[in-house]
């Protein structure tokens, strides 16, 4: 069986968990499988990568707007003033996808693939006529419209219905996602399969303590901090999470830092503007993008994570705090009650009180600590990537077995 998989729309060091769930399927699914032949469609900006880490698949360069032309294109609407400018990313986006797909479709044709995998959202090119499996992490346009960019929504509300339906298979990360993509677009359930994420091996290795004090010094981090990594999407809640150390310093008495990591989106200004009111900006650290091996000690380093996200598919930072010691507080909405088990503190992602209480009761029990750490290196056994291939592989071999992509309806409920 050939298996073309579709990595246009990875964008290295910007798309987060999104990036870690690909290249960490890809890696185990052609490390287990030596069976069937995996077609990576890549572009010139993500081709690195996959060249370097997949050797054994054959690696088929697709051209493509580059990151940075789409990026111009969607900054039109500043620039540009009357119905035009509004019209620009909306068109841009229109663009650069019409040009990829047309040159995915021959190149899909003439190597003959069995099964189309799209792992990154959206199921393209559209209509095809062969097997396709889509993975859809969770529909939070469809739950917290307010906040997206319209331009960004209209795009979202047309592709996520149409590659629910489009789609021979559907692979989500949580039961709760698969609930809300049957029961917004009604999709039959038997189409929808469940495969959680797994746990980067580099989270589960032993670090000594020279290397952990020679993170804390490349970053220049304090002795103890909290830690959040996340992007600023306006859903990570990063605000909300600066009221709460706020409340933390004027309520309980405990001024505790706070490091963030992930890229720039559109809550940063936000957040910037947040910490400055509150007088914060002394007791926050904003790391960016960090390379990927600095990743665990951050967390090993860190006194606890604290995770305010208001919505989640899956929420892969659980797992890997979970692997490295490092305790967890947590939303307690959407999937992620799911996935931590017993392995956290809950709280109410809304309630900068809540959170504050939540932090001042880790810091001061060291006994909860303890016990939560113990709990999450047991939850951490029932995550592994690959068994993440496996189930994957399944899937892709039951929807090659069809012949042909679904027919079945659905509808979407607006």
């Amino acid at each position: 069986m050939r298996i073309g998989v579709n990595l246009l729309p990875l964008f290295p060091g910007q798309i987060g968990g999104t990036e870690a769930y690909t290249t960490n399927l890809l890696t185990h699914l052609t490390a287990i499988d030596r069976q069937h032949a995996y077609y990576l469609f890549v572009a010139r900006y993500n081709r690195d990568l996959f060249e370097a880490q997949f050797q054994r698949p054959k690696v088929l360069k697709v051209p493509t707007l580059s990151l940075q032309g789409l990026r111009y294109a969607e900054r039109g609407p500043i620039r540009v003033a009357g119905s035009v400018g509004r019209r620009l990313p909306r068109l841009s986006r229109w663009f650069v996808h019409t040009v990829a797909n047309a040159h995915m479709r021959p190149n899909i044709r003439r190597h003959l693939i069995d099964v189309w995998f799209c792992p990154l959202i959206n199921l393209a090119p559209p209509h095809l006529l062969l097997p396709s499996v889509v993975s859809i992490p969770d529909l939070q346009p469809e739950v917290y419209p307010e906040l997206f960019r319209k331009d960004l929504l209209e795009w979202y509300r047309r592709r996520y219905p149409a590659s629910c339906r489009d789609a021979t298979k559907i692979i989500t990360f949580s039961e709760f996602s698969r609930a809300t993509i049957i029961d917004r677009y009604g999709v039959c359930p038997e189409k929808v399969h469940v495969i959680p994420h797994g746990i980067d091996d580099e989270f589960l290795a032993s670090h000594n303590d020279s290397a952990l004090q020679a993170v804390k010094a490349k970053y220049g981090l304090p002795p103890e901090y909290a830690f959040y990594p996340a992007a600023t999407w306006p859903h990570k809640n990063h605000s909300i999470l600066l009221k709460a150390l706020r409340l933390l310093g004027t309520k309980h008495g405990i001024r505790l830092p706070c490091v963030f990591t992930g890229v720039a989106r559109e809550g940063h200004h936000a957040l910037l503007r947040t910490a400055e009111e509150l007088n914060l900006t002394d007791q926050i650290r904003l790391l960016g993008h960090i390379q990927k091996r600095d990743m665990p000690l951050l967390y090993r380093g860190a006194t606890f994570l604290v995770f305010p996200t208001l919505f989640e598919g899956f929420g892969l930072p659980l797992l890997e705090a979970m692997a490295s010691d490092c305790p967890v507080l947590c939303s307690n909405t959407t999937s992620i009650p799911e996935v931590v088990g017993d392995a956290a503190l809950l709280f109410d992602p809304r309630d900068p009180d809540a959170i504050a209480d939540a932090m001042r009761q880790i810091l001061t029990d060291e006994a909860l600590r303890r016990a939560l750490v113990q709990v999450g290196r047991k939850r951490c056994r029932y995550f592994s990537w690959e068994r993440s291939a496996r189930e994957t592989l399944k899937v892709l071999e039951e929807a090659a077995s069809t012949g042909a992509r679904s027919q079945r309806p659905s509808h979407h409920k607006t």
